[in-house]
């Protein structure tokens, strides 16, 4: 478990990590060259229209950008795949909607 310090935390390895701020996204765009993956994640937020009787718009918050090389990307695949395997003995299958169907705008 982390110990928050003044924007900084100790990791139970004994090694210290600076926080950033905290993001949350529902959407990720994955752009390849042959030299990094670039990752592109948004929030996409449902806006009700001020207009009675009109249907609501699908906004995208700010996008933060995080590029990896491709051995990173590689390494962070297995790990996020051996997490979300553990979440799952855990906390149950996650299901994904059915192929086909989408919430892109």
């Amino acid at each position: 478990m982390a110990e928050q310090k003044g924007g900084e935390s100790s990791s139970e390895s004994g090694g210290t990590v600076v926080e950033g701020p905290l993001l949350y996204s529902n959407k990720v765009q994955i752009q390849l060259s042959s030299w990094d993956f670039n990752f592109e994640f948004a929030q996409l937020l449902i806006v009700p229209n001020e207009q009675e009787g009109q249907p609501a718009t699908v906004a995208v918050n700010a996008i933060h950008r995080i590029i990896m090389s491709p051995q990173h990307a590689k390494a962070f695949l297995e790990i996020l795949r051996q997490n979300v395997e553990e979440w799952e003995k855990q906390f149950g299958e996650i299901r994904l909607a059915p192929s086909g169907t989408s919430i892109d705008v």
